[in-house]
Protein backbone atom coordinates (compact mmCIF):
# COMPACT_ATOMS: atom_id res chain seq x y z
CA UNK A 1 0.00 0.00 0.00
CA UNK A 2 1.79 3.25 -1.16
CA UNK A 3 0.59 6.08 0.95
CA UNK A 4 1.93 8.33 -1.60
CA UNK A 5 0.21 6.70 -4.58
CA UNK A 6 -3.52 8.19 -6.30
CA UNK A 7 -5.99 6.37 -4.20
CA UNK A 8 -6.23 8.19 -0.72
CA UNK A 9 -7.71 5.89 2.55
CA UNK A 10 -6.72 2.98 -0.08
CA UNK A 11 -5.49 0.90 3.15
CA UNK A 12 -9.16 1.16 4.90
CA UNK A 13 -10.89 0.55 1.75
CA UNK A 14 -8.94 -2.79 1.38
CA UNK A 15 -9.56 -3.63 4.64
CA UNK A 16 -13.25 -2.49 5.17
CA UNK A 17 -14.46 -2.89 1.88
CA UNK A 18 -15.60 1.01 2.33
CA UNK A 19 -14.16 4.48 3.06
CA UNK A 20 -15.71 6.53 6.32
CA UNK A 21 -16.31 9.80 6.78
CA UNK A 22 -15.23 12.46 9.07
CA UNK A 23 -18.76 14.70 10.27
CA UNK A 24 -18.50 18.08 11.22
CA UNK A 25 -21.84 19.75 12.17
CA UNK A 26 -23.58 21.77 9.62
CA UNK A 27 -21.13 22.85 7.63
CA UNK A 28 -23.02 25.49 5.56
CA UNK A 29 -21.43 25.81 2.97
CA UNK A 30 -20.43 22.46 2.96
CA UNK A 31 -16.42 22.50 3.96
CA UNK A 32 -13.59 21.21 1.26
CA UNK A 33 -11.70 18.71 3.97
CA UNK A 34 -13.87 15.62 4.10
CA UNK A 35 -13.14 12.63 3.00
CA UNK A 36 -16.06 12.19 0.31
CA UNK A 37 -16.10 8.45 1.54
CA UNK A 38 -19.04 7.46 -0.38
CA UNK A 39 -18.14 8.91 -3.57
CA UNK A 40 -14.80 7.65 -3.20
CA UNK A 41 -15.59 4.28 -2.38
CA UNK A 42 -17.95 4.25 -5.23
CA UNK A 43 -15.64 5.26 -7.75
CA UNK A 44 -12.81 2.75 -6.68
CA UNK A 45 -15.25 0.17 -6.95
CA UNK A 46 -15.65 1.38 -11.09
CA UNK A 47 -11.54 1.48 -11.13
CA UNK A 48 -11.65 -2.08 -9.56
CA UNK A 49 -13.73 -3.42 -11.94
CA UNK A 50 -11.75 -1.12 -14.77
CA UNK A 51 -8.28 -3.10 -13.69
CA UNK A 52 -10.33 -6.75 -13.29
CA UNK A 53 -10.58 -6.45 -17.17
CA UNK A 54 -6.91 -4.88 -17.63
CA UNK A 55 -5.67 -8.01 -15.48
CA UNK A 56 -7.57 -10.52 -17.68
CA UNK A 57 -6.09 -9.46 -20.78
CA UNK A 58 -3.23 -10.13 -19.51
CA UNK A 59 -3.67 -13.52 -18.13
CA UNK A 60 -3.19 -12.15 -14.83
CA UNK A 61 -6.37 -14.42 -13.61
CA UNK A 62 -5.60 -14.39 -9.88
CA UNK A 63 -5.38 -10.62 -9.77
CA UNK A 64 -8.92 -10.07 -12.47
CA UNK A 65 -10.51 -12.06 -9.40
CA UNK A 66 -9.11 -10.10 -6.81
CA UNK A 67 -10.55 -7.01 -8.66
CA UNK A 68 -13.12 -8.07 -9.54
CA UNK A 69 -14.11 -9.15 -5.83
CA UNK A 70 -13.34 -5.61 -5.30
CA UNK A 71 -15.38 -3.95 -8.02
CA UNK A 72 -18.93 -4.92 -5.37
CA UNK A 73 -17.74 -2.52 -2.87
CA UNK A 74 -19.83 0.33 -4.18
CA UNK A 75 -22.61 -2.40 -2.48
CA UNK A 76 -21.20 -1.91 1.12
CA UNK A 77 -22.72 1.93 1.43
CA UNK A 78 -25.78 0.99 -0.10
CA UNK A 79 -28.41 1.62 2.95
CA UNK A 80 -31.25 -0.29 2.25
CA UNK A 81 -33.51 1.38 4.88
CA UNK A 82 -33.03 4.82 2.99
CA UNK A 83 -32.84 2.99 -0.76
CA UNK A 84 -29.35 5.06 -1.01
CA UNK A 85 -25.78 4.97 -0.94
CA UNK A 86 -25.32 6.73 2.45
CA UNK A 87 -21.98 7.68 4.73
CA UNK A 88 -20.58 5.56 7.80
CA UNK A 89 -18.49 6.42 10.38
CA UNK A 90 -15.40 4.55 11.51
CA UNK A 91 -17.05 2.34 13.33
CA UNK A 92 -19.20 1.32 10.35
CA UNK A 93 -22.46 2.82 12.00
CA UNK A 94 -24.51 5.29 9.57
CA UNK A 95 -24.10 8.60 10.22
CA UNK A 96 -26.87 10.94 11.09
CA UNK A 97 -28.88 13.11 10.20
CA UNK A 98 -29.29 11.78 6.41
CA UNK A 99 -31.16 13.90 3.35
CA UNK A 100 -30.14 12.57 0.16
CA UNK A 101 -31.53 16.32 -1.07
CA UNK A 102 -28.63 18.16 0.49
CA UNK A 103 -25.34 18.43 -1.49
CA UNK A 104 -22.30 18.51 -0.15
CA UNK A 105 -18.51 19.34 -1.23
CA UNK A 106 -16.48 16.79 -0.01
CA UNK A 107 -18.76 15.22 2.72
CA UNK A 108 -19.79 11.67 1.78
CA UNK A 109 -20.72 12.60 -1.63
CA UNK A 110 -18.14 14.66 -4.01
CA UNK A 111 -19.82 17.91 -5.29
CA UNK A 112 -23.42 16.26 -5.40
CA UNK A 113 -25.86 15.16 -2.72
CA UNK A 114 -27.25 11.46 -2.33
CA UNK A 115 -29.76 11.80 -5.45
CA UNK A 116 -26.69 11.89 -7.75
CA UNK A 117 -24.14 9.99 -6.24
CA UNK A 118 -26.55 6.74 -6.23
CA UNK A 119 -26.24 6.33 -10.09
CA UNK A 120 -22.32 6.25 -9.84
CA UNK A 121 -22.27 2.43 -10.32
CA UNK A 122 -21.87 2.53 -14.40
CA UNK A 123 -19.81 -0.81 -14.20
CA UNK A 124 -23.12 -2.71 -12.67
CA UNK A 125 -26.10 -1.28 -13.40
CA UNK A 126 -27.95 -4.17 -12.65
CA UNK A 127 -26.55 -4.92 -9.63
CA UNK A 128 -27.63 -1.67 -8.48
CA UNK A 129 -30.82 -2.20 -10.47
CA UNK A 130 -31.11 -5.40 -7.50
CA UNK A 131 -30.09 -3.36 -5.03
CA UNK A 132 -33.14 -0.96 -5.67
CA UNK A 133 -35.72 -4.06 -5.80
CA UNK A 134 -35.36 -4.74 -9.70
CA UNK A 135 -36.39 -3.21 -13.10
CA UNK A 136 -39.60 -1.43 -12.18
CA UNK A 137 -38.43 0.16 -9.03
CA UNK A 138 -34.97 0.55 -10.53
CA UNK A 139 -37.01 3.22 -13.53
CA UNK A 140 -39.39 4.58 -10.79
CA UNK A 141 -36.36 5.55 -8.66
CA UNK A 142 -35.07 7.48 -12.31
CA UNK A 143 -38.93 9.10 -12.65
CA UNK A 144 -38.76 10.64 -9.47
CA UNK A 145 -34.67 11.96 -10.02
CA UNK A 146 -35.13 13.68 -13.11
CA UNK A 147 -38.82 15.42 -11.44
CA UNK A 148 -38.35 16.08 -8.06
CA UNK A 149 -37.30 19.99 -7.75
CA UNK A 150 -33.92 20.89 -6.83
CA UNK A 151 -34.00 23.33 -3.72
CA UNK A 152 -31.48 22.33 -1.47
CA UNK A 153 -30.91 24.47 1.98
CA UNK A 154 -27.36 24.73 1.58
CA UNK A 155 -24.82 25.30 -0.82
CA UNK A 156 -22.37 22.86 -3.37
CA UNK A 157 -20.00 24.17 -5.63
CA UNK A 158 -20.46 22.93 -9.19
CA UNK A 159 -23.91 21.70 -8.60
CA UNK A 160 -25.58 23.20 -11.99
CA UNK A 161 -27.28 22.75 -15.32
CA UNK A 162 -30.15 21.26 -13.57
CA UNK A 163 -33.43 18.67 -14.39
CA UNK A 164 -34.91 17.50 -11.32
CA UNK A 165 -32.66 16.19 -8.60
CA UNK A 166 -30.31 15.60 -12.06
CA UNK A 167 -26.99 17.30 -12.63
CA UNK A 168 -25.72 17.46 -16.35
CA UNK A 169 -22.86 20.55 -15.12
CA UNK A 170 -21.35 18.05 -13.12
CA UNK A 171 -19.53 13.99 -13.59
CA UNK A 172 -21.09 12.29 -11.21
CA UNK A 173 -24.71 11.12 -12.60
CA UNK A 174 -24.03 11.91 -16.41
CA UNK A 175 -24.85 8.49 -17.17
CA UNK A 176 -27.54 8.34 -15.21
CA UNK A 177 -29.31 9.71 -18.33
CA UNK A 178 -28.87 6.09 -20.27
CA UNK A 179 -30.22 3.89 -17.23
CA UNK A 180 -33.29 4.06 -18.82
CA UNK A 181 -31.86 1.36 -21.42
CA UNK A 182 -30.88 -1.01 -19.11
CA UNK A 183 -34.19 -0.67 -16.87
CA UNK A 184 -36.56 -1.91 -20.25
CA UNK A 185 -37.61 1.75 -20.79
CA UNK A 186 -35.55 3.22 -23.26
CA UNK A 187 -37.85 5.55 -25.35
CA UNK A 188 -37.55 7.30 -22.17
CA UNK A 189 -33.67 8.06 -22.32
CA UNK A 190 -34.64 9.10 -25.74
CA UNK A 191 -37.29 11.76 -24.03
CA UNK A 192 -34.59 12.94 -21.27
CA UNK A 193 -31.47 12.65 -23.75
CA UNK A 194 -33.23 15.16 -26.18
CA UNK A 195 -34.01 17.19 -23.58
CA UNK A 196 -30.60 17.55 -22.12
CA UNK A 197 -29.47 18.19 -25.74
CA UNK A 198 -31.39 21.08 -26.31
CA UNK A 199 -31.90 22.56 -22.93
CA UNK A 200 -29.13 22.77 -20.95
CA UNK A 201 -26.37 23.16 -23.80
CA UNK A 202 -26.24 26.71 -25.74
CA UNK A 203 -28.08 28.25 -23.74
CA UNK A 204 -26.23 31.99 -24.01
CA UNK A 205 -26.24 34.43 -26.98
CA UNK A 206 -23.85 33.20 -28.83
CA UNK A 207 -25.53 29.38 -28.50
CA UNK A 208 -21.84 27.98 -26.70
CA UNK A 209 -23.08 27.59 -22.74
CA UNK A 210 -21.76 24.43 -21.15
CA UNK A 211 -24.50 23.72 -18.27
CA UNK A 212 -21.27 23.32 -15.77
CA UNK A 213 -18.04 21.99 -15.94
CA UNK A 214 -15.81 20.20 -18.59
CA UNK A 215 -13.47 17.88 -16.19
CA UNK A 216 -11.54 15.97 -18.73
CA UNK A 217 -13.58 17.02 -21.58
CA UNK A 218 -16.54 15.12 -20.15
CA UNK A 219 -19.63 17.35 -20.77
CA UNK A 220 -18.63 18.14 -24.06
CA UNK A 221 -17.86 14.37 -25.01
CA UNK A 222 -21.17 13.99 -23.51
CA UNK A 223 -22.64 16.11 -26.10
CA UNK A 224 -20.77 14.84 -29.21
CA UNK A 225 -21.61 11.39 -28.74
CA UNK A 226 -25.29 12.31 -27.32
CA UNK A 227 -25.76 13.84 -30.40
CA UNK A 228 -24.84 10.83 -32.43
CA UNK A 229 -27.11 8.79 -30.80
CA UNK A 230 -25.14 6.83 -28.38
CA UNK A 231 -23.01 7.30 -25.18
CA UNK A 232 -20.18 5.19 -23.48
CA UNK A 233 -21.83 4.53 -20.06
CA UNK A 234 -19.10 2.37 -18.98
CA UNK A 235 -16.01 3.33 -20.70
CA UNK A 236 -14.30 0.25 -19.07
CA UNK A 237 -15.94 -1.46 -22.01
CA UNK A 238 -16.51 -1.37 -25.96
CA UNK A 239 -20.08 -1.02 -25.83
CA UNK A 240 -22.50 2.46 -26.79
CA UNK A 241 -25.43 2.22 -25.09
CA UNK A 242 -28.32 4.17 -27.54
CA UNK A 243 -29.70 7.64 -26.83
CA UNK A 244 -31.78 9.72 -29.68
CA UNK A 245 -29.89 11.00 -32.52
CA UNK A 246 -29.46 14.81 -32.62
CA UNK A 247 -28.31 15.06 -36.25
CA UNK A 248 -30.59 13.35 -39.96
CA UNK A 249 -27.19 11.91 -40.66
CA UNK A 250 -23.57 11.91 -39.21
CA UNK A 251 -20.10 10.13 -40.45
CA UNK A 252 -17.33 8.84 -38.41
CA UNK A 253 -14.55 8.57 -40.19
CA UNK A 254 -12.45 5.92 -38.44
CA UNK A 255 -8.55 5.50 -38.66
CA UNK A 256 -8.41 2.36 -40.79
CA UNK A 257 -10.00 4.53 -43.43
CA UNK A 258 -13.48 3.39 -43.08
CA UNK A 259 -16.58 5.05 -42.38
CA UNK A 260 -19.25 4.50 -39.79
CA UNK A 261 -22.27 6.19 -40.42
CA UNK A 262 -25.44 7.05 -38.18
CA UNK A 263 -29.06 7.51 -39.82
CA UNK A 264 -31.72 8.80 -38.29
CA UNK A 265 -34.69 9.07 -40.79
CA UNK A 266 -37.80 11.34 -40.22
CA UNK A 267 -35.55 12.50 -37.66
CA UNK A 268 -36.81 16.33 -35.70
CA UNK A 269 -37.31 18.48 -32.79
CA UNK A 270 -40.87 16.25 -32.61
CA UNK A 271 -39.69 13.11 -33.81
CA UNK A 272 -37.52 12.17 -31.16
CA UNK A 273 -38.44 8.59 -30.19
CA UNK A 274 -36.73 5.55 -31.69
CA UNK A 275 -39.75 3.01 -33.81
CA UNK A 276 -37.09 0.51 -35.04
CA UNK A 277 -33.29 0.48 -36.01
CA UNK A 278 -30.87 -1.91 -38.36
CA UNK A 279 -27.55 -2.10 -37.85
CA UNK A 280 -24.82 -3.37 -40.79
CA UNK A 281 -28.30 -4.02 -42.41
CA UNK A 282 -29.69 -6.63 -39.48
CA UNK A 283 -32.47 -5.72 -37.19
CA UNK A 284 -31.34 -4.02 -33.91
CA UNK A 285 -33.72 -4.65 -31.42
CA UNK A 286 -31.64 -4.12 -28.15
CA UNK A 287 -30.27 -0.12 -27.07
CA UNK A 288 -26.56 -0.96 -27.27
CA UNK A 289 -23.92 -2.09 -29.85
CA UNK A 290 -20.35 -3.19 -29.52
CA UNK A 291 -17.21 -1.42 -30.86
CA UNK A 292 -16.67 -4.18 -33.22
CA UNK A 293 -20.03 -3.50 -34.40
CA UNK A 294 -18.28 -0.41 -35.91
CA UNK A 295 -14.78 -0.94 -36.18
CA UNK A 296 -14.82 -1.88 -39.85
CA UNK A 297 -17.33 0.54 -40.68
CA UNK A 298 -20.66 -0.02 -41.14
CA UNK A 299 -24.54 1.65 -41.41
CA UNK A 300 -26.61 2.27 -38.22
CA UNK A 301 -30.38 3.33 -39.28
CA UNK A 302 -32.77 4.42 -36.66
CA UNK A 303 -36.86 5.00 -38.32
CA UNK A 304 -37.84 8.17 -35.77
CA UNK A 305 -40.82 9.06 -34.82
CA UNK A 306 -43.55 11.78 -32.31
CA UNK A 307 -44.41 8.72 -29.98
CA UNK A 308 -42.56 6.15 -27.64
CA UNK A 309 -42.14 2.36 -29.24
CA UNK A 310 -42.44 1.57 -25.60
CA UNK A 311 -41.42 -2.47 -26.94
CA UNK A 312 -38.27 -1.72 -28.90
CA UNK A 313 -35.27 -2.84 -26.96
CA UNK A 314 -37.47 -3.37 -23.64
CA UNK A 315 -36.87 -6.62 -23.22
CA UNK A 316 -34.46 -7.82 -20.12
CA UNK A 317 -32.42 -9.94 -22.55
CA UNK A 318 -31.84 -6.92 -24.52
CA UNK A 319 -30.38 -4.68 -21.31
CA UNK A 320 -26.65 -3.73 -21.83
CA UNK A 321 -23.96 -6.04 -19.88
CA UNK A 322 -22.98 -5.16 -16.70
CA UNK A 323 -20.85 -6.72 -14.08
CA UNK A 324 -23.92 -8.67 -12.44
CA UNK A 325 -26.03 -11.31 -15.07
Amino acid sequence: IDPHGPRGHLEEYLNKGWIHDIVVPNPSPPYADGNAGVATTMEYSWDDYAMALFAKKLGKDDDCKMFLARAHNYTNVFDPSTGFMRGRHEDGSWIEPFDPLEPYYNFMMKEANGWQTLWLVPHDVQGLMNLLGGRDKFCAKLDEFFSIPYHPKGIARDVTGMIGQYCQGNQPDQQSAYFYDFGGQPWKTQKIVRQILRELYGSDKDGLAYPGMDDQGSTSSWYVLSSLGFYTVNPARPEYIIGSPLFDEATIHLGNGKDFVIVAKHNSETNIYIQSATLNGQPLNQPWFTHSDMANGGKLIFEMGPQPNENWGNAATAAPPSMSP
